[in-house]
Order: C-alpha cells, then sequence, then structure tokens
C-alpha cells in the first residue's frame, strides 16, 4: 500500500457476508504461473528479421539451446521485435528472459507489447507510463519479472531496447500465465440486454457492477437503468471518456438535488479491454476504471435507488427521462458483465435474458482495423504519391495532447506544402513559387489536441483549396485563389528534417494518426511495416501509444488528496450493518475510507464491541487496530453466516 504524507492511518473496510472478487487469486493448487511459451511449436514464434536460418525465432526458447541457441535478428536497432502467438487468450502474469546461449549476444532493455489479433498492440504499462524491462547482462542468467498486473493476450512481443555492446540483440523468453476465458458479446448499436427484475419495483440499498468493454467509438451507453420517481443509473462513453451517472433522487420543490456525475479515463476508444466496477452502498460509491478507484457520496439525502422493471446493458431499450446526454447505443464487445452475484454473460448464452433486440447476437469479437502510427518528437512516416500532378489530396485522422506539431509536408516541383497543427487549429501553408511567388494560408478548428480523434481533409488543384475537420462540409475552409501545383510524389507524415539539418523545419508531431490517404488513396501501411526499405523513423507502427492524461497513478511519495471523511460518515455504515445484520449482500464489498485520526479507530472500536452478545462478539481492540501494518489482511468472522470484516491499514512511523 502507498504512503500518504499527512495521514495518520488508511483503512480500507469491506462489509459483507462473502468476500466474492471478480479477480479472485486462484488456490494454491490452481496458481496462475504455467510456463506457456516451453509447449509451443516452432511457428508460433515469429520476428522482425532473422540474421540466419540457426537464428530463428523458434529458438527462442528459455533454457534452449537448439539452432544457434537462441533468436538474433539481421540488425540491431530499435525496430526489431520477437513475436509468440499462445495460440488463445491467455493471462500472463510474469516473463523471463535469457541471451543468445554460448555467445556475446543478449539484451539489456526491452518493452512488452500485447494483443489478442496479432493488431493493435498495446504497451504494458506500469505506474501510467509505459515500462521498460531490465533484461540481461551475459548469456546464461535467467531474469524474471512478475507483472505489477497481469494481461490477457494471445500474442506477446517483446521490443528490444538496448543490447550486448560486445555483440548484438540475442533472446530466449518464457511467458508464465494461465488459461483465460471469458464470453465476450458483440454490440451492433442495435441490441440491447434487458435484465429484468423479479419484482416490478426494486429499491435497493446497495449494488455491484462489474464488465469489460473494448469499442472504436467515443460515445454509447454502457448500461442505464431508471425509475419512475426520477432515479437512474447510467454509465456510457461520452468523447471518450467513461462517464457515471445516478440520482437516488430529489425532491418535488428542488430543494434537494440527487444527480451525480463523476467522468474517469479518456482514449477508452482504442479498441483495447477496459475494466469498470460501480460498488455503491447507499450514497458511497467506488467508481473503479482499470485499478483506478475514485471514491464519492452522491448528491441528495437518499439512499435507496428506486428502479423500476429492467437494468439495461448495450443502450437504452425505449425512451426514458432524460438522464443521459447521449442516446447513441453502445458498439463493441462487452464480457464479464455482472450485476449484484449475477453473472450477465452467461445468462444471456444460456437464453434467460431478453436479447431480442439483436440482429444477431454473437459470442465473438468483431475486430476492425485501422493501423495506428504513434510518433514521437523525432519521428516521421514516408509515403509515396502521384508525381508531377495537377492536384493534392490527402486525408487522415490524428489525435494527441500537444497544441502544435508538424502533421504533413511534401516538396513540390516548385514550391513546398504544410499542414501544421498550431495552438490546437490545422494550418494548411501552401508555398507556390513557379512563375510567381504564391502563398496560402488557411485555418479550421479549435481545440483539436484533446486527445479526441479528429479527421482532416485537405484538397489543393489549380486555383482552388479546401480544409474540412472532422466532416464538416458546412465548416469547410475554401479558397479561390490563382494557383498551379505541381506534385514532387513524396509525402512526410508527423515531421520531416532536411537533410544534412541539425534541426526539423517545424516541431514534430506527437501523436497518432490513422485511415491516411493519398491521392485518394488508404496508404497500405502492412507493406511499408514489412518492406526492406525504412520509410520511417521513430514511428511505432500498429498501435497509439499516447497516455491517458485523465488518469494519475500515484507513487510512493506523491501527495495523494483524499476526501475528508469524519467519524460519523463511517459509523452509519457500521451501525447500520450490526444493529439490522440483515441485508448484507454475499457479493457485496463495500467503501475505502481513509482514517485520519486515532479518535476514529476507538469510535470503530466502540461500535464494534457493542455487539459483546453470543458468537458476534469480534473482540476488535483499538490497540490492535492501530498496529496494524501495510499489507496486512486480516479477518474476523463471528459465525460461517456472520458479518465478515475484512481490514487493511497503513501506518507512518509513530
Amino acid at each position: 500500500m502507498l504512503s500518504f504524507p499527512g495521514l495518520g492511518i488508511a483503512l480500507l473496510l469491506w462489509i459483507s457476508g462473502r468476500i466474492v472478487s471478480f479477480t479472485a487469486a486462484l488456490p494454491a493448487s490452481q496458481k496462475c504461473d504455467e510456463a506457456l511459451v516451453a509447449p509451443l511449436p516452432h511457428n508460433a514464434f515469429t520476428g522482425s528479421s532473422t540474421f540466419s536460418s540457426g537464428y530463428a525465432p523458434g529458438y527462442a526458447k528459455l533454457n534452449r539451446r537448439g539452432g544457434a541457441g537462441g533468436w538474433s535478428p539481421v540488425e540491431s536497432d530499435n525496430y526489431q521485435w520477437l513475436q509468440v502467438d499462445l495460440g488463445n487468450r491467455k493471462q500472463v502474469t510474469a516473463i523471463a528472459t535469457q541471451g543468445r546461449y554460448s555467445s556475446s549476444d543478449w539484451t539489456k532493455q526491452y518493452r512488452l507489447l500485447y494483443s489478442e489479433t496479432g493488431r493493435n498492440w498495446k504497451p504494458y504499462h506500469q505506474d501510467g507510463n509505459i515500462w521498460t524491462f531490465s533484461g540481461n547482462s551475459n548469456t546464461e542468467s535467467v531474469v524474471r519479472h512478475d507483472l505489477q498486473h497481469a494481461v490477457v493476450a494471445r500474442y506477446l512481443r517483446m521490443v528490444p531496447l538496448q543490447w550486448s555492446e560486445e555483440g548484438r540483440i540475442g533472446l530466449r523468453i518464457e511467458v508464465y500465465g494461465c488459461p483465460y476465458w471469458a464470453d465476450a458479446i458483440s454490440f451492433d448499436g442495435q441490441g440491447v440486454i434487458s435484465y429484468r427484475f423479479k419484482m416490478k419495483k426494486m429499491k435497493i440499498l446497495k449494488d455491484v457492477i462489474a464488465l469489460k468493454f473494448k469499442t472504436s467509438e467515443s460515445d454509447g451507453i454502457i448500461l442505464h437503468g431508471e425509475g419512475q420517481q426520477g432515479d437512474y443509473i447510467t454509465l456510457e462513453l461520452q468523447r471518450a471518456k467513461l462517464v457515471l451517472l445516478i440520482n437516488l433522487g430529489s425532491n418535488q420543490y428542488g430543494s434537494i438535488m440527487g444527480h451525480t456525475s463523476v467522468t474517469s479515463g479518456s482514449l477508452l476508444d482504442d479498441h483495447h479491454w477496459h475494466s469498470v466496477v460501480i460498488e455503491r452502498y447507499r450514497r458511497n460509491v467506488n467508481f473503479t476504471l482499470d485499478r483506478h478507484t475514485q471514491h464519492f457520496r452522491t448528491n441528495g439525502e437518499f439512499d435507496h435507488l428506486d428502479l423500476d422493471y429492467e437494468l439495461s446493458f448495450g443502450g437504452m431499450p425505449f425512451s426514458g427521462k432524460p438522464s443521459s446526454g447521449s442516446r447513441k447505443n453502445f458498439i463493441g464487445c462487452m464480457e464479464s458483465i455482472h450485476y449484484n452475484g449475477d453473472n450477465i454473460t452467461d445468462l444471456v448464452r444460456r437464453r434467460k435474458l431478453d436479447t431480442s433486440s439483436f440482429r444477431n447476437l454473437t459470442f465473438s469479437c468483431v475486430e476492425p482495423h485501422t493501423f495506428p502510427v504513434f510518433f514521437n518528437a523525432t519521428s516521421y512516416l514516408q509515403l509515396p504519391g502521384r508525381r508531377d500532378y495537377g492536384a493534392i489530396s490527402v486525408g487522415f485522422q490524428f489525435r494527441t495532447w500537444n497544441p502544435s506539431g508538424l502533421l504533413l509536408y511534401s516538396a513540390l516541383a516548385d514550391g513546398m506544402v504544410e499542414v501544421a497543427l498550431t495552438e490546437g487549429k490545422v494550418n494548411v501553408h501552401i508555398n507556390a513559387t513557379q512563375k510567381r511567388n504564391m502563398r496560402i494560408d488557411i485555418s479550421s478548428g479549435s481545440g483539436l489536441n484533446n486527445g479526441q480523434w479528429h479527421d482532416v481533409r485537405f484538397l489543393a488543384k489549380e486555383n482552388s483549396t479546401m480544409l474540412t475537420i472532422d466532416g464538416d462540409e458546412a465548416s469547410a475552409v475554401r479558397t479561390n485563389t490563382p494557383l498551379q501545383i505541381k506534385t514532387g510524389g513524396t509525402y512526410y507524415f508527423g515531421g520531416y528534417f532536411r537533410r544534412g539539418s541539425s534541426s526539423p523545419t517545424q516541431r514534430s508531431f506527437q501523436g497518432c494518426m490513422q485511415l491516411i490517404h493519398v491521392d485518394d488513396q488508404l496508404a497500405d501501411l502492412d507493406s511499408v511495416e514489412q518492406s526492406e526499405l525504412r520509410f520511417f523513423e521513430n514511428v511505432s507502427l500498429d498501435m497509439c501509444a499516447i497516455i491517458d492524461s485523465e488518469i494519475h497513478y500515484p507513487r510512493d511519495g506523491d501527495s495523494v488528496q483524499w476526501p475528508r471523511l469524519q467519524v460519523k460518515d463511517i459509523l452509519w455504515v457500521l451501525k447500520d450493518a450490526f444493529q439490522t445484520g440483515s441485508g448484507l449482500d454475499p457479493n457485496e464489498r463495500m467503501i475505502q475510507v481513509p482514517i485520519q485520526s486515532k479518535a476514529l479507530i476507538y469510535s470503530i472500536r466502540d461500535v464494534i464491541e457493542s455487539r459483546r452478545n453470543g458468537s458476534r462478539r469480534l473482540g476488535l481492540s483499538a490497540a490492535s487496530l492501530w498496529r496494524m501494518r501495510a499489507n496486512r489482511l486480516s479477518r474476523y468472522e463471528p459465525n460461517p453466516e456472520g458479518l465478515v470484516l475484512l481490514f487493511t491499514f497503513h501506518t507512518e512511523a509513530h
């Protein structure tokens, strides 16, 4: 657990009858630590290149000596990679490496990429950053890394970053984990899963909702439920951010307003899996996206969520109250959907829920492929076009957080054209010097560095130019300035560096591009990646690796701002549980509360020890609470059917 400056002790309190975790640890007999690479066939391995047949990727198994004793590519540079196909989806928990047997070849640092399809790669992140793994300093020592968080993937890529100074890149690997299986449901924007309640009206005190989703769409309703009294809960994507809307009730005079809106994450339209857990007890809510949890209390004074008839997944089955800012249904995939102990995906597979709105219900994911390209500060991608042609026609989509950068440069037969992002606007500059010096400058858009995908279309031909942003033809910028163009035939995307010059003509673009069109033709980036001729510099092909700016992953020593909670904020939770002894859902997980003083510890002790009758006496002293240390988990069970309290404490030196 992290250390929080100024915070004497942190308490994680879970109240439940039986703890059921959606990522529960496996029993020791089923530990997720199997060797996944050792049993694979030779053809499960591929590489960017191979030095010679004895150095083939298939020889890259840990502790094996076949062939030349491991994999080595033709060149030792940052464009090389070793890829392994695990056969189907696996949960990966650790990775180990060796150098090439009996050689001077090893890999000192590398990155790990993973994918379910062998396309649209995702780099492994830790602490909110693309992680660099330390590798080997000789050929025989094994260096193993247990992943801070497991990943689910079929394909893995190791990308060497540093290697032996005495030799070249050399690599043998093993990957550890276990099988992974989950029902995935494909949503086409029309189909909605209707989870009908047993009673027409539900008065719900506590909820646990968990699911995973992936999509290429920036907007869409993931789940929704509402009641005639005005209560509602909606989880939706808005501009690729996840928004939770919840209202436990407002009064008719408007003096009590229950609407609460909380936003988490960004860039969630990346077609990678994202995990969501919503835990609510009365007005206290834990909202977790990809291991990042926000704790909040809903507005208003009501504790119950009053819903009528059903909870729907994938959209709204009917027109209801204006509880959502977006009415677009979800397009993409969901898996591992759980609601208050019910496995929704399993119920759908067994045809226990209403799915009549689906045109074609499928338990697999459609995988659209757009081949993104990731640019950093020194990148460019060179693509060919028609030469000596009288028109320029280019298009692409980009996303970035940076306000400025060079998107496109092309030298004309006599002059040049640049498309750049400047303070969040797209600017086009044409300098055609044929016959006379002709300069054209046009711009469009604003705030385009918001991390969203934005579409750019630019057309220039004789006496005419047009710039269109995000397909808005009505707002397209046009000019009718006298102009003659002859194309040079080469286009540089993301940056341009003059030969012999120590700096670019303009700062390079930092971000991602996809769907690049030149001369009205979609660029074949597969061929660019596979070509022996390198038409790019410092780009990462087939992945978008910009970081989610909306999520902060605290590290040791960070100052973390927690909500200030008072004694009464937790006492009512304990009092309600101990006084009633009922209504505790077997699947409920409860509230994380930061303790700010010893007084609160003693208050909790007083409430606990007030239940001294029979087997429910817990005998939990304030002194024992205070002495707990980080990552120490203590369980107190009055009886098998009774209450269970789980406390995790952290204390600073005192």
